[in-house]
């Protein structure tokens, strides 16, 4: 089971309607953690940062939806993969 939302930044102001909608990431504290994964291995990436790299912080997820980003400057490669970088917003322990 999966819920995802895309989206790009659009100037403020920009009018939405029908099933395309405004969402604001809040400002905040986050972990982020680059890679360069093939289609295969985003699970592993994601499961690093949860597993492995979140519980040697001292932070814990907060509510705010994790994400990922895309950078197209640093995206384009000659093979599967692509520079993702994944965000978890963060709560002191």
């Amino acid at each position: 089971k999966l819920r995802i939302s895309v989206g790009t930044t659009v100037p403020p102001g920009t009018e939405v309607s029908g099933e395309v909608g405004l969402m604001e990431i809040p400002a905040g504290t986050c972990l982020l953690a680059r890679f360069r994964p093939s289609p295969r291995e985003y699970g592993q990436a994601w499961y690093w940062v949860f597993a492995r790299r979140l519980p040697e912080s001292g932070w814990q997820p907060d509510d705010r939806p994790s994400f990922e980003m895309y950078d197209p400057t640093v995206t384009a490669h000659n093979d599967d993969r692509c520079t993702v970088d994944i965000c978890v917003p963060l709560r002191p322990l």
